[in-house]
């Protein structure tokens, strides 16, 4: 954005030119986590590790902007936590799921007392508020310059940006939808960065010379 290469009415509002009026910073999604805990009734090796959640609920509602003109100033984000209620619904039913691991009888000899949250809670509104309070980010953030060839992409399927010529994003901000598992395994970051590496060295000599966009 604060090259040029973002929303025109943002971009405005800061004093940048604008070089390509492309949605750059919307699409925020990130995984959220709750942390269910027990005791653990004989020592392990993952003792003080031990949990079964991180079940995870990506957002499509945050969004990245700048707060100035000025490199060094920090970027306004907002996450948007819970701003649609299937976010809380989706993070219940994760819930719901380990602990039906965690009690399950195949545990028994491993589990000790439910140490997260308080084995008081006796209602799913209880139990809601508790998440809420509690969720947490898994810094699985993406979706920022999102692939695709409508109007809310940035850059195409080829991940070059679209409106500019000689410039591609490689890395997970092109994921437009969040994967349910981690961001940085292999199949997802590695697996675009092999990509755009074939898409570079089988492009002719012109086309990587001049990128023409005039399709995208």
């Amino acid at each position: 954005m604060l090259s040029g290469i973002g929303p025109e009415a943002e971009l405005k509002a800061h004093g940048i030119r604008t070089l390509a009026d492309l949605p750059v910073g919307a699409n925020l999604q990130d995984h959220l986590a709750v942390m269910i805990r027990w005791e653990r009734n004989d020592p392990g090796p993952f003792r003080a590790q031990m949990r079964f959640d991180r079940m995870a609920v990506d957002m499509v509602r945050a969004w990245v902007k700048l707060r100035s003109a000025d490199p060094h100033d920090r970027v306004r984000i907002a996450v948007n936590a819970f701003d649609d209620p299937e976010d809380l619904a989706e993070l219940y039913e994760g819930y719901e799921c380990a602990r039906e691991v965690g009690y399950s009888s195949a545990m028994s000899a491993f589990r000790g007392r439910q140490l997260a949250p308080d084995p008081a809670l006796d209602s799913r509104a209880a139990t809601e508020d508790w998440i809420r309070r509690t969720a947490i980010t898994a810094h699985h953030p993406a979706g920022t310059c999102a692939m695709g060839s409508g109007p809310g992409s940035v850059v195409d399927p080829a991940l070059r940006v679209r409106g500019v010529e000689r410039l591609r994003v490689v890395d997970a901000s092109v994921i437009p939808d969040m994967p349910s598992a981690h961001i940085n395994a292999v199949v997802f970051v590695f697996v675009i960065a092999e990509k755009a590496s074939d898409l570079i060295r089988s492009a002719t000599p012109a086309e990587v010379a001049s990128e023409d966009l005039s399709e995208a």
